[in-house]
């Protein structure tokens, strides 16, 4: 691929983020500023917004499929994370720090008990990752875990934030989807690194092509079989130190 397309791509994904970015806070304040009307208006707002988020993601994950085409290019992309999973404590913390961003927040870590048998899911919501996500949850379930994602037990009345915040600070490992580089997923793990959570990355390789990234539990796969046998050792590896 030219640099100039590359270039075409980056302008174009920005683009779309940034619509993104201006559609949802248009909305929300159209729905928060309407919400006392009706429940049928609000869920039917929420809906919208809801299609209109999955179907940004969608074009966000192909257009960062042309990005990471190559070994090359994807570590590129995702050179920070993959030097933060290389910088991950071989054991898990014996306790989790307070800080003034959690306490703004409404999250009380001394207040929350950790599930043993918790797994959480980081993942776009696009319907492209419907599939990945039964995957795991699948997987986990047959090993003993709950898998959950973080919309999954949010409620309406509450603040989503802090609702995945609960759940990372719960979680005994944190898996997180990083195939389509979803600013969502990387502000969550970087959530669960800060809190010292054992985590677990995965990506699609790109054409069936295989490559091999020297870092700490990230799984690349070329399909769903090969996502469940690596995701599996991955997680005995995780389970070992823990």
């Amino acid at each position: 691929m030219r640099s100039v397309d590359i270039d075409q791509i980056l302008l174009l994904a920005g683009i779309i983020t940034a619509l993104l970015g201006g559609i949802m806070v248009v909305l929300v304040f159209f729905i928060m500023r309407n919400r006392s009307t009706s429940t049928y208006n609000f869920d039917q707002h929420h809906a919208v917004l809801s299609d209109m988020r999955a179907s940004y993601e969608s074009q966000l994950l192909r257009l960062s499929q042309q990005l990471q085409a190559t070994q090359e290019r994807w570590i590129d992309a995702n050179h920070l994370i993959i030097s933060s999973q290389n910088a991950q404590p071989d054991a898990p913390s014996a306790g989790l720090d307070q800080s003034s961003f959690l306490k703004s927040l409404g999250v009380d870590l001394s207040s929350i008990k950790p599930d043993r048998k918790l797994v959480l899911f980081l993942t776009p919501f696009s319907d492209e990752e419907k599939r990945t996500y039964s995957v795991v949850r699948d997987l986990c379930h047959a090993n003993g875990f709950r898998c959950v994602r973080g919309d999954e037990e949010y409620a309406e009345t509450g603040d989503i934030l802090r609702h995945v915040v609960t759940l990372i600070a719960q979680s005994r490992i944190v898996i997180a989807n990083i195939s389509s580089r979803n600013p969502n997923v990387f502000y969550e793990l970087g959530i669960a690194h800060s809190l010292a959570k054992q985590t677990i990355l995965i990506s699609r390789t790109l054409d069936g092509t295989p490559f091999d990234v020297a870092a700490k539990r990230i799984v690349l796969f070329d399909d769903y079989a090969d996502l469940e046998d690596k995701l599996t050792r991955a997680l005995l590896q995780t389970l070992s130190v823990d």
